[in-house]
């Protein structure tokens, strides 16, 4: 269940999955042919549950998987940067540095230089939107942020450009008819500007965005 496959240069790509409570993964070449023999497990804690990856691919063909997993309190997000061979690069890490309740539905995305984003909603009622950013390395860049907040927000989405700006979008319940919304934030995690509304058609629900970013920046919703 709850597939990702991120495309990297050439047309190569990596299918990610979860089974039997742990996230799995196999990589291809870009005429679908596997590379290397085997599925390989993401995750190295084994305990409990791991579930729900997100995956980005870099232009070196390193990768970073991140998922949720169920670490004894509550969910937690973590990650696990791997080579271009499928190989790891380091252990595996928590991105969440907030761990009240629970933290799910992560997304993941790289810049040019390799340096990486994590969003993920969090809360008791997934009641924010939270990112945390990385240098190619996997060493924190500054702490976490709060995106969200605005009430109830839920499946957040993520697009970084070649600088490392980044757009966050996400489904918020906000009390009146729920609706999509996004921010933008420049290379070093500060915010250009508030939340905005992206949808101008307002009666029912909005939600369940999907976000794409060109390499300078411009970005569709």
């Amino acid at each position: 269940s709850t597939p990702a496959v991120p495309v990297g240069p050439a047309g190569s790509f990596i299918a990610s999955w979860t089974d039997g409570g742990d996230v799995w993964a196999r990589r291809y070449d870009a005429s679908g042919m596997p590379l290397g023999d085997l599925d390989f497990l993401s995750n190295g804690t084994t305990i409990g549950a791991q579930f729900n990856p997100a995956l980005a691919m870099g232009a070196d063909s390193d990768f970073v998987a991140v998922w949720q997993s169920d670490d004894g309190d509550g969910w937690g997000i973590y990650g696990q940067r791997f080579g271009s061979l499928g190989e790891r690069l380091g252990s595996e890490f928590r991105v969440n540095t907030t761990t009240g309740a629970h933290q799910i539905e992560p997304a993941v995305s790289l810049d040019a230089a390799g340096n990486f984003v994590v969003v993920w909603a969090g809360g008791g009622c997934r009641d924010a939107v939270y990112a945390q950013r990385f240098d190619a390395s996997g060493n924190r860049l500054g702490g976490e942020v709060l995106v969200g907040g605005g009430g109830c927000d839920q499946e957040p989405r993520l697009a970084t450009a070649a600088d490392g700006s980044f757009v966050v979008s996400w489904f918020s319940d906000d009390g009146n008819s729920a609706g999509v919304y996004a921010r933008r934030y420049d290379a070093q995690g500060v915010a250009l500007g508030d939340r905005f509304l992206v949808n101008t058609t307002v009666l029912g629900y909005q939600s369940e965005s999907a976000l794409v970013m060109s390499a300078s920046g411009d970005f569709v919703v």
